[in-house]
């Protein structure tokens, strides 16, 4: 009993502080793989994925100096740059009667009317 409660301690101790949860990882870098045993990590080891993109692509396995030193699109004088995918914003458009408060007062009259008639019709059959 004093013997595992002597182990709980230690572990504690080791991972209340991240500076020595730090060093017991690096002293210890078989701890937390399958080959370690029953404390084992059960998760798989994560792996960065390869990018699913012309730009990622471009910028994955190239270094500063290699991006640099690639080849620059040169443009014709007048040619556009497209430099977004968001389409061009809306040009304001003329405002109706439907488009103003005064339509949705105007309904929600219509709207009590008919309730107040479909009550008094309820009462007078």
């Amino acid at each position: 009993m004093s013997e595992s409660m002597r182990r709980v301690n230690e572990a504690w101790y080791i991972l209340s502080s991240s500076s020595r949860r730090a060093a017991y990882d690096l002293a210890h870098p078989l701890a937390g793989t399958p080959s370690s045993g029953h404390w084992a990590g059960s998760r798989a080891e994560i792996r960065p994925m390869a990018p699913n993109s012309t730009r990622s692509w471009a910028s994955w396995r190239t270094t500063a100096e290699e991006t640099r030193a690639a080849p620059r699109t040169r443009r014709q004088p007048g040619e556009s740059v497209v430099t977004t995918r968001r389409p061009p914003p809306m040009a304001p458009q003329e405002r109706t009667f439907r488009d103003s408060g005064w339509a949705a007062v105007l309904v929600g009259l219509v709207f009590l009317l008919l309730l107040v008639a479909a009550v008094v019709a309820g009462r007078l059959t």
